[in-house]
């Protein structure tokens, strides 16, 4: 998928045993997936305050319109994924906004994801996660392997680490 000129990011480690969990709220539109194997050590957690936050990424506008279709020939390879990203663009913009995130597994732990525009239907970028993301329609912040409900994650997880982007409009810049 490097083909793009947009920003692809890949964050990937193959480690077995993890289970995924996607919750989402409809009150406030967040989407949120994580991904925990095991309990960490008290001495092996980090909980980072200065992760940036969701709610300091608001967005000006959020799309109303009917969702586009997929537009597969943005990404001909993704046709393999025909019926998540046809199922997902069809629910409407869940990021900034304006686009909507697909996810899908592609071994456990990882998750590959695209960026779909909501009005074009076309794939604008792509990720890897390992432990989910975080991320909520009225923001253009994103959170790769986001921490757990106590804002910690484990240190010694070499896939656990929380990496922020923020979307720029056409591509994802990463700021922490």
């Amino acid at each position: 998928m490097n083909k793009y000129r947009f920003v692809t990011i890949t964050i990937s480690v193959a480690v077995l045993g993890c289970r995924h969990d996607q919750q989402r709220s409809a009150a406030t539109q967040d989407t949120v997936a994580s991904t925990r194997s095991g309990v960490a050590s008290a001495e092996s957690l980090s909980c980072p305050a200065d992760l940036p936050r969701l709610a300091d990424y608001a967005v000006d506008s959020i799309f109303r319109g009917k969702p586009a279709a997929v537009d597969f020939t943005s990404d001909p390879d993704s046709r393999e994924y025909r019926t998540v990203l046809t199922r997902a663009a069809a629910r409407g913009p869940n990021f900034a906004g304006h686009y909507t995130i697909a996810t899908w597994g592609c071994g456990s732990p990882c998750q590959s994801n695209v960026i779909l525009d909501a009005g074009t239907g076309r794939i604008v970028a792509s990720f890897n996660s390992n432990v989910g993301a975080a991320y909520r329609v009225d923001s253009r912040l994103l959170i790769v392997n986001p921490p757990d409900s106590a804002g910690c994650y484990d240190r010694e997880c070499a896939y656990c680490r929380p990496v922020a982007y923020r979307w720029i409009g056409t591509g994802l810049d990463s700021i922490w």
